[in-house]
């Protein structure tokens, strides 16, 4: 008897990714980086990475915590339709007093794109990064080598949710290279246009932390971030035939 050997991925996998990287793994990946102290985020469970504010009064001192894939992964993309994932941050909702800041530094979903070009997605968090500003916010900006800058985006203003999260969407158009963002909810439709389209996508956590005194009112919250790949988690409304990072339909 002859006996056929098939590779089944069964319906019911889940779509994720590992930010298994190790301290050293981080730590050499971001060698260049010789003006902040390096660390792996203390809690990283799935795919969501934390950490809680401690006083970190010295202004000659930045903190960076990150969270990686160890193994070099990339998801292999659809090339036609729109494809999204979502995030969800724990953020402070109102701004840091004094000098200190938290920002992403930032967090981003890339890939290599047509001929090797590189396709970024890149979100950040600024809260009191300008202390002259008094911001909090989240921004999502969009590679593009053909813009002054080389990135368009928008930003959003942090508010109170029932969750107490902050939520972002982010769905790319395969066939136009645009992408599109909903946060908290509201579809602001297509904020950027890459200069190319991703082949592959794979993710990464930064976060710093700048300065913050003995006493300030954001000791001890909680700060995190965590990536939302599969179909059954994502909660936005997207256009219609929208499908997963790795392929199935919404």
């Amino acid at each position: 008897m002859l006996f056929t050997a098939v590779i089944y991925h069964p319906v019911f996998a889940q779509c994720s990714f590992s930010f298994n990287a190790t301290q050293a793994q981080i730590k050499q990946a971001n060698q260049e980086d010789t003006t902040s102290t390096i660390l792996k985020f203390p809690s990283v469970n799935g795919m969501k990475a934390s950490y809680t504010v401690a006083a970190n009064p010295d202004m000659g001192t930045k903190i960076n915590y990150y969270a990686m894939n160890g193994d070099g992964y990339k998801f292999t993309l659809p090339q036609t339709g729109i494809i999204a994932y979502e995030y969800q941050f724990k953020v402070p909702t109102s701004v840091i007093s004094g000098n200190g800041n938290i920002v992403f530094l930032p967090t981003t979903g890339a890939g290599d794109g047509e001929n090797q070009a590189p396709f970024v997605v890149m979100v950040t968090y600024a809260n009191n990064f300008d202390t002259t500003k008094g911001q909090n916010q989240i921004g999502v900006g969009v590679y593009n080598s053909n813009v002054s800058g080389g990135m368009m985006g928008q930003a959003f203003d942090v508010t109170v949710t029932p969750t107490g999260y902050q939520r972002l969407g982010v769905y790319i158009n395969q066939d136009t290279k645009q992408v599109g963002v909903i946060f908290n909810g509201v579809n602001a439709g297509y904020i950027g246009i890459a200069s190319t389209k991703p082949v592959n996508y794979y993710f990464a956590m930064n976060l710093g932390q700048y300065a913050i005194p003995v006493g300030n009112s954001v000791i001890g919250q909680e700060i995190s971030q965590e990536l939302i790949l599969d179909k059954s988690q994502l909660q936005f409304k997207y256009p219609v035939g929208t499908k997963d990072i790795c392929g199935a339909v919404l």
